[in-house]
């Protein structure tokens, strides 16, 4: 009895080493599996107590003795116990200390890089600005001015025209720590207002363009790659090499010039009906317009998206895996599904959000040719007219948006594939 009384401890004892294991090797539950264990230890000690009284029999001495054996193997057992208990809260509590400067480590490093890249772009935008052979006066005052010297040198004194380009700078860092950016040359108006006017517009355009491009190239590249030198892979491929080296601007005025002049499917420009307010406009006006330009848009990214994602495809189904895949008698779908889908996502999601800076770079052509009032134009006039607190703000912006752009590459590469996040905590 005393041998049953023995393993049945030691039993309990093996329990609790793999409970505190499976804590702290997990993080599961620590509060759970300690209360668990203590019950079972607390029922341990009761049965053993319990057997002692039923074997003491006549002798009140050796009732006393067995009693004080088992409780004395029981509380060894409890001091045991709580002492690892005690070091998997301590290695919790370390773990999540040291998660968590990792996190704050991580975000100041992030926001350090946004803010350097936010000088850096405004500095080599106002040195690029000074640099063209742009009088900002005569752009002020138009091409056939009738002002005077004297008028001149105010219109220049008033904006500040006459003042040393260092000067210059510094003055719109201080309107842009005032809140408003500047002041407009051209709009006469705070930067900020106008860049919220027209924010809207460019980002529904660059957002559809940006997804359509994404899904149909994404698509059409699985196609040819799944299917190499067959006709729809042939004539894809060729449309593809067309559309890549076509200009924006060009396959805009072509399907301005099919769809709308000669079709009359849609509109010849602009976000809305003309003569109409914002507030007047409905969801339906505003997508009748948007089509043209964002499948105009689009097309200049889904040419290389396509040609990418075929030559992974072609090159993951000569893989051994697949290969091995198909011995185990897996269909074209499943292996499309387990295989294919996983490894190609992320030269996909680099490809895509690398062509957010195109997109951007495209939607000054797409909203000039269809008069899209959106930041693009806001580019171009301000560029012509030597606007240079609306120009710094605008490349701000697109600053701001490929910097995001990428952060969420980054993000989505440690989702999608846990190694590249597991390699970069081994590297810190």
């Amino acid at each position: 009895m005393t041998q049953a009384r023995t393993t049945r401890d030691e039993r309990g004892l093996g329990l609790a080493l793999q409970a505190r294991r499976r804590v702290c090797g997990h993080g599961l539950e620590l509060a759970s599996a300690a209360g668990s264990f203590l019950g079972a230890l607390s029922g341990a000690f009761w049965s053993t107590f319990h057997q002692t009284c039923l074997l003491s029999g006549a002798s009140s001495f050796s009732f006393s003795g067995s009693f004080l054996h088992a409780s004395s193997r029981t509380t060894s057992t409890q001091r045991a116990c709580a002492e690892y208990l005690i070091l998997c809260m301590s290695a919790q509590k370390a773990n999540i200390k040291e998660l968590t400067m990792k996190q704050a480590k991580f975000w100041i490093e992030t926001f350090l890089r946004l803010i350097l890249l936010l000088v850096a772009a405004s500095i080599i935008t106002f040195a690029l600005v000074n640099a063209a052979p742009i009088d900002p006066v005569a752009a002020y005052a138009g091409g056939e001015n009738t002002f005077s010297k004297e008028q001149l040198a105010s219109i220049a004194a008033h904006w500040g025209f006459d003042k040393p380009p260092v000067e210059r700078y510094f003055m719109w860092i201080g309107g842009l720590l005032h809140g408003d950016g500047g002041i407009s040359v051209i709009y006469q108006r705070p930067v900020v207002q106008i860049l919220c006017e027209r924010a809207g517009n460019s980002l529904l355009l660059m957002g559809c363009a940006w997804v359509l491009s994404g899904i149909i190239g994404f698509a059409a590249g699985i196609v040819c790659g799944l299917y190499p030198r067959s006709i729809a892979d042939k004539l894809l491929k060729g449309i593809c090499i067309v559309l890549s080296a076509a200009p924006t601007f060009w396959v805009g005025l072509v399907c301005l010039s099919i769809f709308a002049v000669a079709l009359g499917w849609f509109p010849l420009g602009h976000a809305y009906p003309v003569g109409l307010t914002p507030d007047q406009v409905t969801w339906g006006q505003r997508i009748h317009h948007l089509i043209l330009p964002a499948l105009v848009l689009a097309v200049s990214g889904i040419g290389n998206i396509t040609l990418q994602t075929r030559e992974k495809v072609i090159e993951i189904m000569q893989s051994d895996m697949v290969t091995f895949a198909k011995a185990r008698g897996e269909t074209t779908r499943q292996i499309i599904t387990r295989h294919l889908l996983r490894n190609i996502s992320l030269p996909a999601i680099t490809l895509q959000f690398a062509y957010i800076s195109e997109v951007f770079g495209g939607s000054v052509l797409a909203e000039q040719v269809f008069a899209y009032p959106g930041l693009g134009n806001a580019v171009v006039q301000s560029a012509l007219s030597m606007d240079i607190p609306l120009l710094l703000g605008v490349a701000l912006v697109s600053a701001v948006f490929v910097f995001v752009g990428n952060f969420i590459a980054n993000v989505l590469y440690g989702i999608i594939d846990p190694r590249i996040k597991r390699g970069a905590e081994l590297h810190d």
